[in-house]
């Protein structure tokens, strides 16, 4: 969907989802479905947005299967420090082989994952999780399909002490997994509106401080529907 893009990351050997795997492999349906998604992928809850977010998960199975570890990223995504080290020495402390984004609003308790930034090791467990996802008849998009399975569900979701994490269960065995939430303050998303806007005579250093994320390692430019408005608040 955006060609520049594209060809930095195949200069720069970053994997990226090739666009034969979200389009027609009919040729003469290509060129009209790739100008489709164009131009609805990047709006929320259409067709065209949810059938080319379930290829995430599908992208990220086809991975772990190769046996490497996955850090997902959209690329809605402002990086301020390299997160790598942190969430690999996370999920070692925290015994978590599938980390997330905690996408929910900064006065909600009960953490969701967001699918837009997250760390799968290649572990036996997360791969059969991402194959369950990656095969479940849906018409949502990848991040509600994911949170409706992940540990029971959001509005079931057991909290384990601390707020961070919770365990996966799969259903019918006994084996599970932890799943860890990241911290709002090192990982924000777009609903902590004090991020954005004109930084006027403010540093970004100072505008984070003041949004109370002064360490953050990203900021996810989430919570906002459209491409535009996307591109307005990345300025």
């Amino acid at each position: 969907l955006d060609e520049k893009l594209v060809e930095k990351c195949h200069r720069q050997q970053v994997p990226v989802i090739p666009a034969e795997w979200l389009i027609s492999d009919d040729p003469k349906v290509r060129k009209k479905e790739t100008h489709q998604h164009a131009v609805e992928a990047t709006e929320w809850s259409t067709q065209s947005y949810n059938k080319l977010t379930r290829f995430k998960p599908y992208a990220v199975h086809l991975f772990l299967l190769l046996g490497v570890k996955v850090i997902m990223s959209d690329i809605d995504i402002a990086f301020l420090r390299n997160p790598i080290q942190y969430l690999e020495d996370l999920s070692h402390q925290s015994r978590a082989p599938l980390i997330f984004q905690n996408d929910v609003a900064p006065n909600v308790v009960i953490p969701a994952a967001n699918t837009g930034f997250y760390l799968a090791r290649s572990d036996r467990r997360i791969v059969k999780f991402f194959e369950q996802v990656s095969l479940t008849p849906s018409v949502e998009n990848d991040q509600t399909l994911l949170n409706g399975l992940l540990c029971a569900g959001s509005p079931r979701r057991t909290i384990e002490l601390g707020g961070h994490s919770c365990r996966h269960k799969f259903r019918g065995s006994t084996e599970s997994f932890k799943v860890y939430f990241l911290e709002k303050r090192l990982f924000p998303n777009g609903s902590n509106n004090e991020i954005w806007g004109p930084l006027g005579n403010q540093t970004l250093g100072q505008r984070l401080t003041a949004a109370k994320v002064p360490h953050a390692y990203i900021i996810h430019n989430n919570w906002i529907v459209g491409e535009a408005p996307k591109w307005n608040r990345f300025k």
